[in-house]
């Protein structure tokens, strides 16, 4: 099988904070065929969640929630304004500790990927921030 197309489907799907949500569905859906994206892998995962997100309706209540509060409880609304590319940060981070990530640290990152620029909740000094797990 050429793994061509899919590659660039994926790469092009991945990096778009809004991708056309047949497009990604129809991708998700096809993905478990290409060797690059194995039902467990991260990146198959990333566009998952983004998927989810676009399509999940928010409650009143969940309208109300920061990123981080709807990560805390699950809800894949806090990944509404990110890439996959920018939720595999996440995913990543999680793989690496353990667990989920602490508030500090997911404020940190999704600063970061929505930014592009470390900053530190807590002081909002920048750009030396440490990450403490």
């Amino acid at each position: 099988m050429d793994t061509t197309v899919p590659v660039k489907q994926y790469n092009k799907l991945r990096e778009q904070v809004n991708p056309n949500i047949e497009e990604l569905e129809n991708f998700i859906k096809a993905a478990e065929n290409f060797r690059f994206c194995n039902k467990n892998s991260q990146n198959i995962n990333a566009l998952r969640l983004k998927y989810q997100a676009m399509t999940t309706v928010p409650t009143t209540i969940e309208k109300t929630m920061s990123p981080y509060q709807l990560y805390a409880v699950n809800k894949p609304l806090w990944a509404v304004g990110l890439s996959a590319l920018k939720i595999e940060t996440f995913l990543d981070l999680e793989r690496n500790t353990g667990r989920l990530l602490s508030k500090a640290v997911f404020n940190i990152a999704y600063n970061y990927e929505t930014n592009n620029v470390f900053i530190d909740t807590e002081t909002y000094n920048s750009p030396t921030i440490q990450f403490h797990y």
